[in-house]
């Protein structure tokens, strides 16, 4: 007789013969008929699409929930490390703090959507790079899940980029708090330093991360540092920056348009001298000099 897991049953009431049950475990029980993708919609599906969820293990659509949650496991407790143990130590932060919210919210998240969220949050966090996670903003993440739900209803097979939805939303809460509709206005944003907002200052590196041009340093661990010395200034053209100017206290020691590389778009010059003039903004001798080369940059331009 084959004993499986130690555990007989009788075949009858009366009868003495017993045969072996395989007790398997909670998660992924023997499956006696495959599983076929259209045992599933919405998130479900796209988890097994996007994460190839390995279904012909699977007994009960159920299943998929304990494979999702063994997959967060595996990565929600790794220690993403960076460049600098600062990097490192900010990444194990924000991450711990995504991770509690989803875990102590089962009822809204489940553990495919908490994988979806999770991966995403992960995805370009490299020992090679600074970059951190966004920050959680439940009233975004809330926002941003009911537009995957849309989504992936509509169209079981949608390709999606979470991280790129959160962030794009909160981008669009945090500019619409300063400028109303942040397609129809091309304004100027005041991002203030710790020294000034002291009582803000998390959210405002927040802030300055997500409205910043991703070539821009700010766009992760240099925000933090950056506001603890002066403001930033950022210009937005219909939601989108255009240009980056740090202070150092009262100067203004440096500005970016999203090349990052040190030289000022021509195309701005004219609303940056404005800018720079009716805030009586006062500049460093490098900064002097940008401008100075913009300008020559521009002049030669109209001449040809």
């Amino acid at each position: 007789m084959r004993v499986i897991n130690n555990i007989f049953l009788p075949k009858k009431n009366n009868d003495k013969r017993y045969f072996a049950v395989n007790i398997s475990e909670k998660c992924n029980p023997p499956s006696f008929t495959a599983l076929k993708k259209s045992a599933f919609s919405g998130l479900d599906y796209a988890v097994i699409e996007k994460y190839k969820a390995p279904i012909e293990k699977f007994r009960f659509p159920a299943d998929l929930q304990c494979w999702a949650h063994k997959m967060l496991e595996n990565i929600a407790h790794k220690d993403f490390k960076g460049r600098t143990s600062e990097v490192t130590s900010k990444r194990r932060a924000v991450l711990q703090e995504w991770y509690n919210h989803l875990e102590n919210h089962k009822s809204a998240y489940s553990n495919a959507l908490k994988l979806i969220v999770f991966s995403a949050l992960i995805k370009e966090l490299k020992w090679s790079n600074d970059k951190l996670p966004p920050g959680l903003d439940k009233e975004v993440l809330t926002n941003t899940v009911s537009e995957l739900n849309t989504a992936v209803n509509t169209n079981p097979k949608a390709q999606f980029d979470f991280n790129k939805m959160y962030e794009t939303n909160l981008c669009s809460k945090m500019i619409t708090e300063d400028l109303g509709n942040m397609e129809a206005v091309s304004e100027w944003i005041v991002i203030p330093s710790k020294s000034k907002d002291s009582k803000n200052f998390l959210y405002n590196v927040e802030k300055l991360k997500i409205l910043s041009y991703k070539t821009w340093c700010t766009k992760s661990s240099y925000a933090e540092p950056y506001l603890k010395n002066g403001d930033f200034h950022i210009y937005m053209e219909k939601g989108k920056p255009k240009l980056g100017m740090r202070l150092v206290g009262s100067k203004v020691v440096e500005i970016q348009g999203v090349l990052n590389n040190g030289k000022i778009p021509v195309e701005y010059l004219d609303i940056l001298n404005s800018y720079i003039e009716k805030n009586n903004l006062k500049l460093n001798w490098i900064t002097k000099e940008d401008i100075e080369i913009a300008q020559q940059a521009k002049a030669e331009m109209q001449h040809t």
